[in-house]
């Protein structure tokens, strides 16, 4: 711990030699014998205006930039040093790796002797430290420990690749990257809070040997490792593919020690790094150009270590003689800026094409968002933004926008009349179906054996829904999810994957034996309870929400076999339904073709411990490909599943040819057969229509024809009793007045007889009135 009682109150300046450069030397200690001290340990804080240091005795100095000068003052005796740093958390506060294996995080400001917290969990004398957020990373010659600084508790103990090769080295990057470099030339990698996956790289494979050091670029996209034999490489770090590589000149010795320089404007993508040779000289190097930049003569020699402050503007190296120099950086690199020539004139300003647009937004995006950034979102979250869904997908997928490629197969498509898929795969919205179609007749044309794949618009559909505004992204990213976790499906083509069954079928047994017995008990198999989950990539299982979770985890993480041990776990959570409410193989095979009551947290929870628990023989990794296939960004699209067909069908092709003609025939047959039934079945209802309706005029007019008899005989009877009547009134009369009647009605026609009657008895009715006022004129007169 630092001594209070010999800090002293005043600060001192630096000696200063030339513009920007400051030298300290350790103080001498108060003995007769003469030994020289050194400076070991030093270290920059954020904001470049405190530098902490200590020397071979344990005494740490603290140096702090005030008003543009640098002083210093001795804090006092903190013990013998492995490294130092200053907290991230607090800016008082720095951290203290001691060769007694312990690690303490002291605050320089208070005047308690007791004040500072320690980290025990190394065996040997932790050797470095990185910080992630508030973690940090600090590693021995035989283990590395991921600290918590909030909580001063040990998170995670990396489990390192094996105990015969010591540790030279591990970091953090700034993207959650953890690297540890082995003596024997090896690197493993980790993702933060991914601690059971590693990535392991061999430096040999790229004639790298007796690697010396290595760093990260400050936005973590790039990992920077110099070698013995004057060779400089760059990885990337999200394929651990090789970027760059660099053969130093005769001119300097092997490589020691690496500073990435960092630059205002360089977004974290550094392209400076100064390196520090055997023979104790620094150079820098600009990886861009592939050139050492000009520095003055004799102020970057006889150098033991180096630091570069975390923006660039100092750089603070120990000499051999053990003293500490301090110098700006600008005062060592001379950077020619870009000649820029100016043009003067009335000529308009051309603006940029829309294409050339695109292109750079695109570019930034996939630099914003690469999947070691997506890791943390995803694990804080559960799940991507609904908004910005589509985006992310698009940059995990590595979609390359291929118009040209995508034009060429359109033009093969042709336009007569609707798809056969789209009739087949009915839907209410016509532009899903529409946009379904158009990609299911894309993938035949990339791939004509697709032809025959029944399944096809079921698979792609749920995709093509998230792209719907993208034709081109749907398309795509339907042929992504074909080429990397459909592997194998197609072996036993037209039949179900049996392979791919299989295995899931042993899966199945070694996770849960008594369900798979009860599903042979009632002659259940894999293509009952698995083949409906795989083919429609189990969206017909799950809510689409749910469904958009499981896939936001399965492209990020890229592990196609995830989707077999997510059927098995859907599978297992379903064991109390299938075994108490389904007693026959119809429901089971139903049930597999429905929403579940299965929550996607629940269902991933599952399938994680299955993926720690399963064993290496039943793995479905064994039987994947390593690498994640992507697609080209010019050129044609690369053929795909061709060699997964079974042989017979690739060399009978023609055979197929004229089995799909002969099946269209068949299907045009059926289609005349069935309008031929459909004209029959029109002539029969128009014939028993127009029965029917002459059926109803007899029947009407038999009623009005019963109708009319009624009447005349009603007429008849009224006219008898009419006749009665006046022939008892007028007995005289009778004869000259119904003579007339009766010869009127002789002289009508038959055909007119209801006419007639009608006529005679208003003729009747007018005479009667007539009569009666005869009858009342006389009976006046008398």
């Amino acid at each position: 711990m630092i001594n209070r009682g010999i800090m002293p109150v005043t600060r001192n300046k630096l000696s200063k030699f030339a513009r920007d450069i400051y030298r300290l030397e350790p103080e001498k200690p108060p003995t007769k014998c003469f030994r020289r001290v050194n400076f070991l340990h030093i270290c920059f804080n954020e904001t470049e205006k405190r530098l902490f240091a200590i020397d071979a005795r344990g005494i740490a100095y603290l140096l702090e930039l005030i008003y543009n000068v640098w002083h210093y003052q001795i804090l006092g005796f903190i013990g013998q040093s492995t490294f130092v740093a200053f907290n991230p958390l607090n800016k008082f506060e720095v951290i203290i790796g001691l060769t007694s294996s312990e690690i303490q995080i002291i605050k320089f400001t208070t005047k308690s002797t007791n004040d500072f917290s320690q980290l025990e969990g190394h065996k040997l004398p932790p050797t470095s430290v990185s910080f992630y957020k508030h973690y940090c990373l600090t590693a021995s010659q035989k283990d590395a420990i991921v600290w918590d600084l909030k909580s001063c508790m040990k998170v995670h103990q990396l489990r390192l690749e094996n105990n015969k090769s010591r540790i030279k080295k591990a970091i953090f990057s700034s993207s959650g990257i953890i690297v540890v470099l082995y003596e024997n030339d090896t690197m493993q990698a980790w993702l933060f809070e991914q601690f059971d996956f590693d990535v392991r790289v061999c430096l040999c494979d790229h004639k790298l040997r007796n690697v010396k050091d290595f760093a990260f670029t400050k936005n973590g996209g790039a990992l920077i490792i110099c070698g013995a034999k004057k060779k400089i490489i760059v990885l990337e770090t999200k394929s651990w593919k090789l970027l760059k590589s660099f053969t130093l000149p005769e001119i300097s010795s092997g490589a020691r020690r690496l500073e990435i320089v960092p630059e205002s404007l360089d977004a974290g993508a550094n392209k400076i790094i100064s390196i520090l040779f055997e023979d104790g000289k620094v150079m820098f190097l600009d990886l861009n150009n592939a050139c050492f930049i000009e520095t003055p003569e004799h102020t970057l020699t006889g150098i033991r270590k180096i630091v570069v402050s975390p923006r660039g503007q100092w750089i603070a190296s120990i000499l051999f003689d053990g003293s500490l120099i301090i110098s700006g950086i600008d005062r060592l690199i001379n950077v020619q800026p870009e000649k820029v020539i100016l043009q003067f004139g009335t000529s308009r300003p051309k603006a940029h094409d829309a294409s050339e647009h695109l292109e750079c937004i695109e570019k930034a995006m996939k630099d914003s968002l690469p999947i070691p950034r997506l890791i943390p979102i995803l694990q804080e979250f559960g799940v991507y933004p609904q908004r910005y869904r589509s985006i992310i997908w698009r940059m995990i997928l590595e979609l390359p926008g291929n118009r040209k490629a995508s034009a060429a197969l359109n033009s093969k498509i042709s336009t007569d009349g609707k798809s056969k898929y789209s009739m087949n795969y009915q839907l209410a919205d016509k532009t899903k179906a529409s946009l379904l179609s158009l990609t299911v007749e894309r993938l035949i044309q990339l791939c004509p054996i697709l032809e025959q794949c029944q399944f096809l618009p079921e698979l792609i559909f749920p995709f093509v829904v998230v792209f719907q505004r993208d034709a081109l992204s749907a398309f795509e990213a339907s042929l992504m999810i074909l080429w990397n976790f459909c592997q194998q499906w197609f072996e036993y083509h037209p039949f179900p994957p049996l392979n791919v069954l299989g295995i899931i079928e042993n899966i199945l047994m070694e996770v849960d034996p008594f369900l798979l017995k009860f599903y042979a008990d009632y002659d259940v198999t894999s293509t009952h309870y698995a083949w409906p989950l795989l083919r429609t990539t189990m969206s017909e299982v799950l809510s689409g929400n749910e469904w958009l979770t499981l896939w936001d985890h399965l492209l990020t993480y890229q592990k196609p076999w995830m989707l077999l041990l997510y059927v098995v776990a859907y599978n297992v959570c379903s064991k109390e339904t299938v075994l108490s409410l389904l007693k026959s193989k119809e429901e089971i095979e139903k049930f597999f073709g429905q929403p579940g009551q299965v929550s996607i947290r629940q269902l991933m929870r599952v399938a994680r411990r299955i993926e720690s628990d399963l064993s290496e023989k039943n793995h479905p990794s064994q039987y994947f490909r390593e690498n994640y296939c992507t697609l080209p960004s010019n050129g044609p699209y690369p053929p795909i599943l061709i060699t997964e067909y079974p042989k017979f069908v690739l060399e009978n092709q023609k055979h197929l040819a004229e089995l799909e003609r002969l099946k269209e025939e068949e299907a045009i047959l059926i289609e005349k057969r069935r309008e031929a039934a459909k004209i029959a079945e029109e002539k029969r209802l128009r014939e028993e229509s127009e029965n029917f309706a002459k059926q109803i005029h007899q029947n009407r007019l038999k009623a009005l024809n019963k109708c009319y008899k009624e009447e005349i005989q009603v007429a008849k009877l009224s006219l008898a009793h009419e006749r009665k009547k006046f022939n008892y009134e007028f007995p005289s009369t009778s004869v000259e007045v119904i003579s007339p009647c009766k010869k009127s009605c002789a002289k009508t026609p038959n055909r007119s007889r209801i006419n007639s009657c009608r006529k005679l008895r208003n003729d009747v009715q007018n005479l009667v009135g007539e009569v009666q006022t005869f009858l009342k004129s006389i009976r006046k007169r008398r």
